[in-house]
């Protein structure tokens, strides 16, 4: 039976011989189209299309090998996962020593999840370069539309929208740039439509179709023994952003990673710490900036506005652009555009707006008040650090416990200051209750400002930062 031969292929994990193959890519002109194959061990093969508007690149003069590539080798964990195996063979291109050791320290932190959730050692990962193909060129020389236009990656949650926001207040140029992750997303979904009329500027915007001989991805990787999760998305996003970089000719890309996206899950795995949001996180901001500028477009600037603060400082700057609140989507399993209403993201989102909202103008933005719901407390108390079984952080994009229950104090004190308002059911609990008495609030996390970031000095004026530290 073919489910039985793919297991066995799938079981073929122990074998320190079994490999995932970086095959190769290509780059159809008349299609627009660019394409990376993969394969295990020779046998089972994978696809993934990225496809590109009409005319995207038609003025680039530049050899854009290198920057596919590299996405390339953003899109091999989807597959990795599948398998789990020791050895990760590139085909496609070229990578000298200090390059393997950046994409291996990648893998590795981005993968922790993974790897913790499956209880998996970390004796794997391995990158072999079995290529003839010579380096790809570093792109050094190009024209820019103005040395001071920024290309923004829209994610159509608070953070990007806020980053795009300080700028447009600065009198900063601007472009979107957006990744789908699906054929047609970016056209068919009504909020991301609604916030390019509102911004009035235009977007950039690439869609990525993952497919294994013809089958979807998650059907090819059923049965065998490791179901993904966690993905470097941002990752993908940060090096796909360098083609709409080249074709729009902009310098400066600015993604919005703010400072939590720095502390983990409060769990070492193996001598690594893993966090779900490495690929967020200003370590990796820091070693990806300096790789971009060395191996792929020599004057492109990858930096985080947003790296300076808190979620529940961004979140202030957001509530001040109320025309973005019916339009955001924070949550990674919106049901049909619309928030879950019952996820962490959401759960977090929420109290991070109950801190400066009104609580019904936060009750229009989910459809409900979440504080109500019985079944979303127990995720209310992860985000806190109060879980009754593990101290774990939820594997998602939220914040810290600290910004949480700052957030919680300065909810409940909104509630209190309702006119014959009876406090929801969350803030009733007699544990919430005790916290909120007993407990100081990290006032701090209101004014504290991260001195390290990358941001260029151009821009501290517009972001309300000052200079990083030496």
């Amino acid at each position: 039976m073919a489910v039985v031969d793919d297991l066995s292929l799938g079981l073929d994990l122990l074998d320190a011989d079994s490999f995932l193959c970086f095959e190769s890519f290509s780059h159809c002109r008349d299609s627009n189209t660019v394409s990376f194959f993969f394969h295990y061990c020779g046998g089972k093969r994978f696809g993934a299309t990225l496809k590109l508007p009409p005319r995207f690149l038609a003025d680039v003069v530049d050899d854009v090998e290198g920057v596919l590539f590299h996405i390339g080798l953003c899109v091999l964990p989807w597959y990795w996962m599948g398998y789990a195996c020791k050895r990760i063979r590139i085909q496609a291109g070229y990578l000298d020593t200090h390059q393997v050791s950046f994409w291996h320290t990648f893998y590795q932190n981005v993968l922790s999840e993974f790897l913790f959730l499956h209880n998996l050692d970390r004796d794997r990962l391995h990158i072999e370069v079995d290529t003839t193909r010579a380096p790809c060129p570093v792109i050094s020389k190009r024209r820019l539309q103005d040395p001071h236009h920024v290309l923004v990656p829209l994610g159509g949650g608070k953070d990007s929208l806020t980053v795009f926001a300080m700028l447009q207040d600065g009198s900063i140029p601007a472009t979107w740039f957006y990744v789908g992750d699906h054929d047609d997303e970016f056209q068919e979904s009504w909020r991301l439509q609604a916030i390019l009329r509102h911004s009035k500027r235009p977007c950039h915007a690439l869609e990525f179709s993952f497919s294994a001989n013809a089958d979807a991805f998650e059907k090819e990787v059923a049965g065998l023994p490791y179901a993904p999760c966690g993905h470097p998305w941002a990752a993908l996003v940060c090096f796909a952003s360098v083609l709409a970089a080249l074709d729009g000719g902009y310098r400066y890309i600015a993604v919005g990673n703010e400072r939590s996206a720095n502390f983990g899950n409060h769990v070492t795995y193996h001598g690594v710490v893993v966090n779900h949001q490495y690929d967020k996180s200003f370590e990796f901001e820091q070693l990806v900036h300096a790789y971009l500028t060395q191996y792929v477009v020599a004057d492109i600037y990858y930096f985080s506005a947003l790296q300076p603060l808190w979620e529940v400082q961004i979140v202030q700057e957001f509530c001040r652009h109320p025309a973005y609140l019916p339009l955001f989507l924070s949550c990674n399993e919106p049901d049909t555009h619309r928030w879950c209403a019952k996820c962490a993201k959401c759960a977090f989102v929420f109290l991070l707006l109950s801190a400066w909202l009104p609580p019904p103008a936060v009750w229009a933005v989910f459809g409900s008040n979440l504080l109500e719901h019985k079944s979303i407390a127990p995720i209310f108390d992860s985000l806190l650090g109060w879980h009754a079984t593990d101290s774990l952080k939820p594997m998602e994009c939220v914040g810290t416990s600290d910004e949480t229950f700052l957030s919680l104090v300065l909810a409940h004190a909104a509630y209190v200051a309702l006119d014959n308002a009876t406090l929801p059911y969350y803030l009733r609990l007699p544990h919430v209750q005790d916290a909120i008495e007993t407990r100081a609030p990290p006032l701090y996390l209101l004014t504290d400002v991260n001195a390290d970031h990358l941001i260029p000095s151009f821009l501290h004026a517009a972001l309300h930062v000052t200079p990083p530290s030496s």
